[in-house]
Parts: structure tokens; C-alpha cells; sequence
């Protein structure tokens, strides 16, 4: 059973999930992802009978769904019986992996994806994750949860049909830490939020801006850990996506829409990765001054190799300003 295990020199929480096995991926390698066919796809029209029942949906203007939350069927997280985990020790710690895995269907047809989606198709998704996300806030004992993306093989894509995850924790991931972290610093140094003088740094030289409009800004970051690295994030101080209004939410969907084009332009489909940060509400009053919510974008044109690994320190072989400047030619 999934359970959760801390290792005790980093204090990162590892997902140790054994019944992920069964999912008829793991551990083949393959140059597309799996269920390229309409007829075997669980996510396609007339196919409920091979997913979890929708937990939230959007419909289109003749009652048909167009976005849909589901529960993965082969979740990272569920409950532990105390006689299913090893035994804890000074050394060692482990818990329940109680926590929530939803799966984004993010369009009925099969071969849709992102880089040809409309703003309106953005915006489904993007209505229907931030539903979703105010809902599992009021999850009692759930620390955090993070939206993201895979597509494509290279990106760890499992499935060809669009989707996207939420998986919900009891604990806030290292990674979240170590930027809450240091966005306090900051704060307390300096009594503002770090990603607003990143946002007017980024404003007055221009070298790295990808795109923008009245409330969003997308641009490479200084320190990019890939070639093209995109973030987007609000032009004024926002610590929570859960606090965006239906006008935001077109705003927000109009710039990743535009993201997207000018990667099509330039790289083609490549495979990526996304990811949302958003403070979580339980904390907010801690750190609501000094955290700024933030999306990036990541795509796949290189892969993590020995150095990396050892050191965690990224090798990019393209200068952000050179991949700003690419991109925002484009039309």
C-alpha cells in the first residue's frame, strides 16, 4: 500500500506507492505514450465505464462535457493501515499516504492538446482546477496541492489523451518550502515581495519578457533551469490563484495561450512539463505579504544526466534572454 517515508538527512518525503505497479506503463519503454487509440482510451467520449465517476464538469452550450475531474485510478496516495507501514525509528519515519490524486480531462476528443487550444479551452481548464483547488483547501489534514502537467513520453506522459493532475498532501513538498523560504528572507530584509521586484526588473529591461497583458507578465527567468523555461505570474501582488476573479482567470488563460503559440513557432510540439505554486490557504497569514503565486512552464529539450543529479545544479545550454527573444518575435 502507498506510504509515506521521510528520508532523514534532506527531510524530503518520498510516496512510496507499490499498487502504482499495476499501472500497465511503468517500466516499458516507449517512444509515445500508451492509449493512442479513441477505441482503448479511458478518457474518451462513451468510455465512463474505465474511469472513477467525475468529480467536477464543465459543459459546452448543449449540456455535452467538455472539462472533467476524475480521481486517478492508480493513485500515488490512499490510506495505510498502521500494521502496512514499517516500523519508525530514531532514524526513520513513516506515515499513511492519505491524500487525493484527481486527473484532469482536460477536452473530450482525443487528439486534442495544448499547443492548438483555443482561450476558451484554457479557460475550462483553468475554471475547473481553481474549483477544484478551493475544495481540497478545505481538506482537513491536506497541506498542499499542486496542479501540474506532463505531455509527451519525454515528460512523463502516460497517456496521449490531454489530461492534467492535482495531487493533494498532508505535508508541503520540500521544493515549496525552500520557496516560501526564501521568499520570507526577503521580505524580512527588504519588506517587500521578492517576485514583485523580479516582475519590475524584469519590466524595465525587457531582455527576458516573453509576453504580457493588463495582469499578466510571462517571461524566461534569469536563472532558467532548461532551455525555454517560461514563468507567468501576476503583474501585482497575489499570493493565492484561489483568489482570482472570471476576468483573471480569461487573463490568465489569454497569456498561457499565448505561450503556447509562440512554442509551437518556435520548437514545434515538444514534450513539457507545468507547474502551478500557490500559497496554501492555512498558511496565509504567515506569508501572504511575502509569497507571489507563479506558473511555469518547462519544456522538454533536454534531459537530467550524472552532474545534475549528484549536484542538483542545472546545465542550460540556452541563454534565457536568447530564448525571450525568439519567442516574443513570434506573432
Amino acid at each position: 500500500m502507498p506510504h509515506l517515508r521521510k528520508d532523514p538527512i534532506t527531510k524530503r518525503w518520498i510516496i512510496t506507492s507499490t499498487s502504482r505497479s499495476a499501472k500497465p506503463t511503468d517500466f516499458v519503454s516507449a517512444e509515445e505514450p500508451k492509449a493512442n487509440s479513441e477505441l482503448t482510451c479511458p478518457f474518451c467520449v462513451g468510455h465512463d465505464e474505465k474511469i472513477e465517476p467525475p468529480i467536477l464538469s464543465t459543459f459546452d452550450e448543449n449540456g455535452n462535457w467538455k472539462t472533467r475531474i476524475i480521481a486517478n485510478k492508480y493513485p500515488v496516495l490512499s490510506e495505510t493501515s498502521t500494521d502496512e507501514l514499517p516500523p519508525n525509528s530514531i532514524l526513520y519515519e513513516s506515515h499513511s499516504a492519505t491524500g487525493y490524486h484527481d486527473v484532469v480531462i482536460e477536452y473530450p476528443t482525443h487528439n486534442f492538446n495544448l499547443y492548438h487550444a483555443t482561450v476558451d479551452d484554457f479557460k475550462s481548464i483553468f475554471d475547473i482546477v481553481v474549483q477544484r483547488l478551493k475544495d481540497l483547501s478545505n481538506k482537513k489534514e491536506m497541506q498542499y496541492s499542486l496542479y501540474f502537467k506532463n505531455f509527451g513520453s519525454d515528460a512523463g506522459a502516460s497517456l496521449a489523451h490531454s489530461h492534467s493532475q492535482i495531487i493533494t498532501t498532508p505535508f508541503i513538498p520540500i521544493n515549496v518550502m525552500e520557496d516560501l523560504h526564501g521568499t520570507f528572507d526577503y521580505y524580512n530584509t527588504h519588506v517587500s515581495c521578492i517576485y514583485c521586484a523580479i516582475v519590475r526588473q524584469e519590466q524595465e529591461s525587457g531582455l527576458r519578457i516573453v509576453s504580457e497583458n493588463e495582469k499578466f507578465i510571462a517571461f524566461c527567468p534569469f536563472a532558467s533551469r532548461s532551455p525555454y523555461q517560461i514563468s507567468i505570474m501576476p503583474k501585482e501582488h497575489e499570493n493565492s490563484v484561489l483568489l482570482l476573479t472570471e476576468d483573471d482567470i480569461y487573463l490568465f488563460s489569454s497569456i498561457v495561450k499565448d505561450v503556447f503559440s509562440k512554442i509551437y513557432n518556435v520548437l514545434g510540439e515538444p514534450s513539457f512539463n507545468y507547474v502551478l505554486y500557490t500559497l496554501p490557504n492555512h498558511i496565509r497569514a504567515s506569508y501572504s505579504a511575502s509569497y507571489h503565486w507563479h506558473f511555469d512552464i518547462l519544456p522538454k529539450l533536454s534531459k537530467l544526466a550524472g552532474f545534475e543529479i549528484g549536484s542538483g545544479v542545472y546545465i542550460n545550454s540556452v541563454l534565457p534572454e536568447h530564448a525571450a527573444e525568439v519567442l516574443r518575435n513570434q506573432t
